[in-house]
């Protein structure tokens, strides 16, 4: 780890209990934000082209 790291680590476990736990719901609601909007980007994403699936399959017929 890094200063920074321990630095934060620190100030953490210096806090009040009531105030650790206030940070760690903002924290989860910002990773449950993060997550939700990488699972609506994947979604609009275009499917995969099928071009080396079609390749192997031709290779492994001829065989």
């Amino acid at each position: 780890m890094n200063d920074p790291h321990i630095a934060a680590l620190l100030w953490v476990s210096t806090m009040p209990e009531r105030d650790r736990r206030t940070t760690d719901a903002t924290a989860g609601r910002l990773f449950a934000g993060m997550a939700r909007a990488i699972r609506r980007l994947r979604g609009r994403r275009k499917p995969a082209q099928p071009a080396r699936s079609a390749v192997l399959q031709t290779e492994t017929s001829l065989r």
